[in-house]
């Protein structure tokens, strides 16, 4: 898997982030991108090989959009 340096650069700034999806998203992207195996990621984020190929398959389609989290996402405060 190649990444672009200036995606590459977003990804790892977005590993930082407060978002627990983006972190691992992005961190199992730049994982793959240094050449780790899918089992592999996937068995450090405790996840399926099947959402590893999802979040590729989502990555590519996507780009950095299917990392970063959409306004509006989540549940609705109750309270004001």
């Amino acid at each position: 898997m190649e990444i672009k340096k200036d995606i590459l650069k977003k990804l790892k700034e977005l590993k930082n982030s407060q978002c627990k999806k983006e972190r691992v998203h992005s961190h199992a992207l730049l994982l793959l991108n240094s050449g780790r195996g899918i089992k592999e990621v996937a068995e450090i984020f405790d996840v399926t090989e099947r959402s590893i190929y999802n979040w590729i398959k989502k990555f590519n389609n996507d780009g950095i959009s299917s990392v970063t989290r959409k306004a509006g996402a989540g549940r609705k405060a109750i309270l004001n």
